[in-house]
């Protein structure tokens, strides 16, 4: 099978994360036999550097046609238009190099609903919606407008029960649920993922710095344990917005000893930080599925998630617990239960049930088989 890929862009050097999903959907779809390109559709600002215009490459196996564009804080309307005329152009570069899709797989509602416009009804359309913006308020325009997207499509999925709880309370459409691929050959229990008792027990959080992840929650919890007499550290991986306010935190609560940033950083190092840590914590307020919760239970670790969308999928007592959003009490509670148990839990175990269901082999047959129900 055939399957053009359209994506927001390509994970890069200068960009881990940009389009990550669609890329790991990418490799599991080559693994299983089937011809796949991505089409990358960049429309960032200029200050998101990177080489404009129209390029063909390859990245770890997978065939690209990308097209940058500094298009950058232009009104909705305008955006879409030129993301649809340039996905156009780059549809018929890619048909013309390797001929015409079985399918086309939009990702995101603004990629997807340019992918719409431009196909013109000729191929079928699948798309898959991840978007947190999904579970914020949306305008009465938008609901028609995203509406009348996703019923067009030949196929909607979306990565959480919760997704499609939301999508048919707001759009009245019924997603199929498939969830997002863990790469079970990065995240894995490794030899330290069982630390010593002498070792100072860690936290560890993986997380855009942003508002909606509540890292400041996670961090006011950690001083209530370290009052309390359970010298605990916590290791932050990530950057954003708040990272400023989320520094001066930590030095007002006298935790500079205790809590240590080390920014963005690749998979491999994501993975040895869950390796040398105990318990990973995020009080997330919304998640349309919440991959760094599973590549932390994939390595081995139990994980303190919210009750905030995508983790109730995956979450239970044999990996780790659930709190309520915004709780610090909760949050107090459970750090301390993982602080006195966490290095109870069975390592090996809860890294096989995860891996089981969200490896790229078993997601990827999950994809095919929606692709087979395409009238």
């Amino acid at each position: 099978m055939r399957i053009f890929i359209v994506s927001r862009g390509v994970p890069s050097d200068r960009n881990l994360t940009l389009g990550i999903f669609e890329f790991d959907q990418a490799k599991a779809l080559v693994a299983a036999g089937h011809d796949v390109v991505m089409l990358s559709v960049d429309l960032r600002s200029i200050r998101r550097r990177r080489k404009w215009g129209l390029r063909s490459y390859e990245r770890d196996g997978i065939r690209v046609e990308e097209i940058n564009i500094p298009v950058g804080a232009v009104p909705k309307p305008l955006m879409i238009r030129i993301g649809t005329y340039t996905l156009r152009k780059l549809l018929k570069r890619a048909i013309s190099k390797f001929g015409e899709p079985d399918i086309v797989h939009s990702h995101f509602y603004d990629i997807s609903y340019m992918t719409l416009s431009a196909l013109d009804g000729k191929y079928k359309h699948a798309i898959t919606e991840h978007s947190s913006y999904i579970n914020s308020y949306l305008s009465d325009n938008e609901i028609y407008k995203y509406g009348e997207m996703y019923r067009k499509a030949d196929l909607v999925i979306a990565v959480s029960r919760s997704l499609c709880k939301r999508m048919y309370e707001i759009f009245g459409i019924s997603p199929l649920c498939i969830n997002n691929i863990v790469d079970t050959d990065v995240f894995k229990v490794k030899a330290s993922s069982v630390n010593e008792s002498q070792k100072p027990f860690r936290f560890v959080s993986v997380a855009n710095l942003v508002p909606q992840k509540r890292i400041d929650l996670v961090i006011s919890a950690l001083s209530e344990l370290v009052k309390a007499g359970k010298p605990a550290n916590l290791i932050i991986v990530g950057d954003g917005q708040m990272r400023a306010s989320i520094e001066a935190q930590i030095e007002e609560l006298g935790l500079g000893k205790h809590v240590r940033m080390i920014g963005k950083v690749d998979r491999e190092e994501i993975c040895k930080q869950l390796s040398d840590s105990d318990c990973f914590v995020l009080a997330s307020q919304s998640e349309t599925f919440g991959v760094s919760y599973i590549e932390a239970i994939a390595s081995g670790l139990p994980v303190i998630a919210s009750k905030c969308g995508g983790p109730e999928d995956f979450v239970n007592e044999e990996n780790g617990i659930l709190i309520e959003k915004d709780n610090l009490e909760e949050l107090v509670k459970a750090m301390l239960f993982m602080y006195e148990n966490a290095r109870c839990y069975d390592h090996k175990k809860i890294s096989m049930d995860i891996s089981e269901r969200f490896c790229a082999e078993m997601i990827s047959k999950e994809i095919i088989n929606a692709y087979a129900s395409i009238k």
